[in-house]
């Protein structure tokens, strides 16, 4: 489904389909955060339906985007799952490589890498999806080029190392489910690709595509109100002041989460928030 309003597209995608396309992560969205939990939910929740022999199409979710000026589609809603399905087929290509390693895993590497029509008129082999922001760009990047098992953890802040801790669950969880067997995980891959869908809506602006996410019932983590925040400076500010923002921002909340590391309450950004509306504004509760 088109239109010449502000949804360009909206409609059921394969994951084959999905990934033929080349994504950004904005600068103004927050790192990535899933954790064991979610990453579980969603490997488990495919398997279940590859195991339900009868299940043609299984929908996992939905992606809001909107065309950046290179080209590529930015994404305002599931970035975390898209970035886990990057990080599901590294696993795959890296479990079977393990195994096998003269064996051909050109079909997991389309689903991270692949040729990219730019504005300019050439064509060149990028990732699928690309993340503007450290230590994420850096941490995918070796992912990417299968270096995921190299990656010191260490050297990250504690709330920066979630991309890792995903992708090594991933290839743990691989190993366990199909043990040796490479032609399972080729199956297990083809069903994915073939068989789970996601929505893809399209707008035509970055404004548009927030009003979407707004409506968009997802299964994922809820923005805190500190991303909230950022996502409104983020609109606010001039293109030229975007990286200093960014980079004051991240200073700012890592001081601020790591001031208060091990509150069970909420992160340290959020109550600074809180407490600071309190202050500013006549608020009894």
């Amino acid at each position: 489904m088109t239109s010449s309003g502000i949804i360009q597209e909206a409609r059921a995608h394969s994951l084959d389909s999905v990934f033929r396309e080349h994504y950004s992560v904005p600068e103004f969205q927050r790192p990535y955060v899933w954790k064991k939990k979610q990453v579980h939910r969603l490997f488990d929740d495919m398997h279940d339906a590859y195991l339900e022999k009868g299940k043609r199409e299984y929908f996992i979710g939905s992606l809001v985007v909107y065309k950046g000026k290179d080209g590529r589609l930015n994404l305002v809603d599931g970035q975390q799952r898209t970035l886990s399905l990057v990080l599901l087929n590294c696993a795959f290509r890296d479990r079977i490589e393990e195994l096998k390693p003269e064996a051909e895993v050109k079909f997991f590497e389309s689903f991270v890498r692949g040729d990219r029509r730019t504005t300019r008129g050439k064509s060149r082999e990028e990732a699928r999806v690309q993340v503007q922001s450290d230590p994420d760009r850096e941490i995918l990047k070796a992912i990417l080029e299968g270096n995921g098992r190299d990656l010191d953890h260490l050297h990250y802040p504690g709330g920066q190392r979630q991309l890792i801790y995903s992708y090594r669950y991933l290839l743990e969880k691989v190993a366990s489910t199909f043990g040796r067997d490479v032609s399972l995980i080729r199956e297990f891959g083809a069903f994915l690709a073939h068989n789970v869908f996601l929505v893809r809506i399209e707008t035509d602006t970055f404004q548009s595509a927030l009003q979407i996410f707004e409506t968009v019932n997802d299964t994922g983590i809820n923005l805190t109100p500190i991303d909230l925040v950022k996502n409104h400076l983020f609109v606010l500010v001039p293109a030229a002041s975007k990286d200093k923002l960014k980079n004051k921002w991240a200073q700012l909340v890592e001081h601020l989460d790591s001031a208060s590391a091990g509150n069970r309450q909420s992160t340290g950004s959020t109550r600074f928030l809180r407490y600071f509306v309190m202050s500013q504004y006549k608020i009894e509760k």
